[in-house]
């Protein structure tokens, strides 16, 4: 093996007492760099020189820098962990952690990617032997460079007082729904246009029970998700309104249990006082557009007490203020005050055999030559109730 070229320039006596506090032999040092230091000896330069010799200083072998800095990865994966710990149960309540604590777990993240590969470098390298000292130069500036971004994360720390925020809520939330849709496209319609009529504030879905009332009121709902361009039913924006707010009412219903899931809704404090309840939710909702979607009311329900602005059938060309709600009886229509009503009828024949054979599967009808007679009778026994069709259908699909 040929021994390496001794350099044809010699280190003053600075540069020499660098190279061996560094214990990087002399022949390991590019002619390049003896210049610049010697240069910058003879011309006095205090600057230029300790730049210079920090560089000397990547030559030397960077294993101690690197413990060092795997150490201090290690303490701030640590505090990393201890963040993410505080955060983790604050999120399980509804609360987003915010965006500075995401940027200072994504850099802690990074760093400690960089640091295993400066690690899996400095390892390869290491196992070359002789003449190494120069492969170390980018190795040790990389090290310099963490170090320097691993007290920086460790400074940022104390600005993260606050992990966590509660967002106010979106203005609709999704609402899950069957694919099918059969027959409930004209009643949908009629709805849209009703919530596009500023003569109309109170609106009234009613029909028997299992005749779909519920899944057209979460087709309402999800008409106003944001920007629903593709969606078969044209979409809309949900700036329409301000808040898209849905509560179930059930027979056993209590004002202050409405006034607790709307106000749950609103990203509002619950309350068990009626009177504080109504006024928080009035002035919340007062100045803004809004449609209350109530379903399966069985009998008035007095908004007023509950703290709902009243919808009125003259445009006041300020906010719109809209109710929606079903129901099994169109007298709880009047007693609600509905300027517009909506009956939904059972499914036509054409309908209900779709519907049905939908849940079934073609495979199922075409299995055996007597199921779509069956199926008929079934049709007919079900009047077209689509609860009733979906129920049985589903359950002669599995046989």
């Amino acid at each position: 093996m040929v021994p390496p070229r001794r350099p044809s320039v010699a280190p003053l006596k600075e540069v020499q007492e660098q190279l061996e506090q560094t214990a990087v032999p002399l022949e390991e040092v590019p002619e390049r760099f003896l210049l610049m230091a010697n240069f910058s000896i003879e011309l006095g330069g205090e600057g230029i020189w300790n730049s210079i010799s920090q560089r000397l200083g990547y030559f030397a072998n960077p294993g101690s820098k690197i413990r060092l800095l795997t150490e201090a990865v290690r303490e701030l994966v640590a505090i990393k962990n201890d963040v993410s710990n505080r955060v983790s149960p604050n999120e399980l309540q509804g609360e987003t952690r915010k965006e500075q604590v995401k940027l200072w777990l994504d850099g802690v993240t990074a760093i400690e990617v960089a640091v295993l590969r400066i690690v899996q470098d400095y390892e390869q390298r290491r196992r070359l032997g002789r003449g190494s000292f120069i492969k170390f130069w980018s190795i040790n500036r990389r090290v310099a460079r963490k170090l320097e971004r691993v007290a920086a994360l460790r400074a940022q720390i104390n600005n993260l007082e606050v992990l966590t925020a509660r967002l106010p809520p979106c203005p609709v939330q999704e609402m899950p729904h069957m694919s099918t849709f059969l027959g409930m496209e004209s009643n949908l319609d009629k709805v849209l246009r009703y919530l596009n009529d500023d003569h109309v504030g109170i609106i009234g879905i009613w029909g028997m029970g299992g005749v779909g009332k519920t899944s057209l009121l979460k087709r309402i709902n999800n008409n106003f998700l944001p920007l629903q361009e593709s969606s078969v039913l044209g979409g809309q924006r949900s700036a329409m309104f301000d808040h898209v707010i849905w509560a179930t009412v059930f027979k056993e219903y209590t004002v202050n249990k409405l006034q607790k899931e709307i106000a749950s809704r609103l990203g509002m404090r619950p309350s068990d006082n009626e009177r504080e309840q109504a006024t928080a939710i009035f002035n919340h909702l007062k100045g803004r557009n809004f449609l209350l979607l109530l379903d399966d009311l069985w009998h008035k329900i007095d908004l007023e007490a509950v703290g709902v602005p009243l919808p009125s059938k003259r445009p006041t060309g300020r906010n719109k203020h809209k109710v929606v709600f079903t129901t099994r009886m169109e007298q709880v229509c009047g007693s609600m005050g509905a300027h517009e009503k909506v009956k939904i009828s059972c499914l036509e024949e054409d309908d209900a055999w779709q519907l049905f054979g939908e849940m079934v599967g073609q495979d199922t009808l075409d299995s055996d030559p007597r199921i779509p007679r069956l199926a008929s009778q079934v049709i007919k026994e079900c009047h077209g109730l689509p609860l009733a069709l979906i129920v049985i259908g589903k359950s002669m699909s599995t046989r």
